[in-house]
């Protein structure tokens, strides 16, 4: 099965919050595939999920992202 035949076309955008391994991930090409806009929330306290290296580096990778960080 090719990746194309997965998607569910009922779903037309994401909400992601505290985000985390984000380590694992290095580059844009690994998110090449995504075509859904994602919004991705992040907290600037969070010391389980810290957003410089979950959050806020999913952003920079997700090309159709957007990015909130709380206080």
């Amino acid at each position: 099965m090719k990746y194309a035949d997965s998607k569910d076309k009922r779903i037309s955008a994401f909400v992601v919050m505290a985000t985390a391994v984000g380590q694992a991930f290095k580059s844009k090409e690994q998110f090449r595939f995504i075509e859904t806009p994602i919004l991705i929330i992040g907290a600037e306290n969070d010391e389980r999920t810290p957003v410089q290296s979950n959050a806020r580096h999913y952003h920079c990778l997700i090309q159709n992202s957007r990015y909130i960080e709380l206080e």
